[in-house]
């Protein structure tokens, strides 16, 4: 069977990439490490690949980085094939650590620049994400958008003192939203309407 890669990540810190892809399109998706890419003396691209996920059964979606490109963040629904769980991986070893368990669909959308937090998404509906802060000390979580009108959130970052994200309303508005952030507290969120 083929494995149908579907996205690549890559990252500043290392020389190498994840690719993530099911088999033969039953969007049950892996990840997998390419390593050595580039372009032999034919000029045929030649890459290593290494299979780094190991419950063919399960989805897993590719969350960030670490900071030295040695680990990911990553999302799975192998406990129970509804709920995706939070993990991290050690690229050189494989080793898994789960970090916590979740309800819902989850993935990971950013890391805190000292990987003491990860904000995720929980897909609610096709019109609506809610937005988690999760503390990797404690296992504990925050619901940032509980108090906020049902919205989609794209293209988050996290910044040394903030978190910004554009937020897709039900209404039609797309409006820039900042997290003032201090790692331990999530303050009352900025909105600016920009369309």
């Amino acid at each position: 069977m083929s494995v149908n890669h579907r996205e690549v990540h890559g990252t500043a810190s290392a020389q190498h990439l994840i690719a993530v892809g099911d088999v033969g399109g039953n969007e049950r998706q892996q990840l997998y490490l390419l390593s050595n890419y580039g372009v032999d003396q034919d000029g045929h691209a030649v890459h290593d690949v290494r299979k780094l996920t190991t419950n063919d059964q399960a989805i897993h979606r590719f969350g960030v980085w670490s900071r030295d490109g040695q680990q990911i963040y990553y999302t799975s629904n192998a406990r129970n094939t509804i709920d995706f769980d939070l993990y991290r991986m050690t690229l050189a070893t494989g080793a898994v650590e789960e970090l916590h368990l979740c309800q819902g669909r989850r993935t990971i959308a950013a890391i805190a620049p000292d990987e003491q937090y990860l904000l995720c998404t929980a897909d609610v509906s096709s019109s609506q994400d809610e937005l988690y802060l999760v503390d990797l000390a404690n296992a504990s979580e925050i619901q940032l958008t509980a108090d906020q009108s049902p919205a989609r959130y794209h293209a988050i970052r996290w910044k040394p003192t903030k978190v910004i994200t554009l937020a897709n309303y039900r209404t039609g508005s797309i409006v820039l939203r900042k997290w003032r952030s201090f790692y331990v507290r999530i303050c009352e969120a900025e909105r600016l309407d920009i369309g």
